[in-house]
C-alpha cells in the first residue's frame, strides 16, 4: 500500500507541458492562462520518478523569472505532513488547504 499524498500545482499556462507524466494526475485543468495538476492519492517517496519529475520541473520555474508564479502543494497522510512551494496564493483556481475538525450530533 505505502504512504500517499494529495499533490496539486499550479503554473502559467506558458510553462512547457508536462505530458510524460500527465496520467499521474487525476485532474489537469487550465483556467485563465494557469494550469493545475492535480492527484488526490500518489505514493510521495522521493526516489521515485514523478516525485523527481515534479521536483526538476518545478525547479525549473524557480529560475525562470518568468514563471516565478507557481504554487505548490502536498499533503501527506499525518496530520503534520504539509509541503507548500511558491507563492500564488492569489490564483483563478482559489488553490490552499485547510485542516478542519469535523463531527456529527
Amino acid at each position: 500500500m505505502g504512504y500517499r499524498s494529495e499533490v496539486a500545482f499550479i503554473v502559467p499556462d506558458t510553462a512547457p507541458k508536462f505530458e510524460e507524466i500527465d496520467d499521474c494526475f487525476d485532474s489537469i485543468i487550465e483556467k485563465d492562462g494557469y494550469r493545475l495538476y492535480h492527484a488526490t492519492w500518489l505514493k510521495w517517496y522521493e526516489d521515485f520518478p514523478i516525485v523527481q519529475a515534479v521536483n526538476e520541473y518545478l525547479a525549473t520555474l524557480d529560475e525562470n523569472e518568468t514563471e516565478k508564479r507557481y504554487l505548490f502543494i502536498r499533503i501527506g497522510e499525518d496530520a503534520a505532513d504539509v509541503d507548500e512551494e511558491g507563492n500564488f496564493w492569489d490564483n483563478p483556481f482559489d488553490m490552499g488547504w485547510v485542516r478542519k475538525i469535523e463531527f456529527s450530533e
